[in-house]
């Protein structure tokens, strides 16, 4: 999908990665672009859904604007608004990949489809990136509970929302992205 946002475009994905050596890989991804544009690989253990991308890129581009950014790189400040926390620290720990194969979301933000042409070739080249569309749904189910105590959701919590789980896990997901701006 792309989609513009601050006129730039942002692309999301999701599919596989295989990773040789984490820490070399993650650098070469980081300084793919010149910032603020970014490429951003989030482990799929940890995303409700591509709203849930779109809600802390958005969140991200706000805090910028208004000068409420926590970090000084709007690739850390969204990771961190998207795990719903202000410790930078935390969320790259949280975020991190492992060596082998990694269900992932991939965001692509910057300025031209060109780029988000370069950036998939480069993923697909330095990470052997394989697009597997609808992923999202089959990680939310292997991954609910995973989800909900990473983001200290209660069971309570869930069914107070009157919601179908996964719905009611999203709605609750997109409060602890959007309470990172308090």
């Amino acid at each position: 999908m792309k989609k513009h946002i601050d006129k730039r475009l942002v692309s999301i994905k999701t599919g596989n990665v295989d990773v040789s050596n984490v820490d070399t890989s993650i650098k070469k991804a980081l300084c793919f672009f010149s910032p603020p544009s970014f490429i951003q690989l989030v482990p799929l253990s940890l995303v409700v859904s591509e709203t849930q991308l779109q809600f802390a890129l958005s969140q991200s581009l706000s805090a910028f604007e208004s000068g409420e950014n926590f970090s000084s790189n709007l690739s850390l400040e969204f990771l961190s608004r998207l795990l719903g926390t202000k410790q930078i620290g935390n969320a790259i720990s949280s975020a991190s990949l492992v060596n082998g194969e990694n269900n992932v979301a991939v965001v692509i933000y910057c300025d031209s489809v060109e780029e988000i042409s370069s950036a998939l070739d480069f993923l697909k080249e330095e990470f052997s990136f394989c697009e597997q569309q609808a992923l999202f749904e089959k990680a939310l189910q292997k991954n609910f509970k995973k989800i909900q105590k990473f983001f200290d959701i209660s069971d309570n919590e869930l069914s107070a929302l009157n919601s179908e789980k996964f719905v009611a896990l999203e709605k609750a997901v997109l409060e602890r992205v959007a309470l990172v701006s308090l």
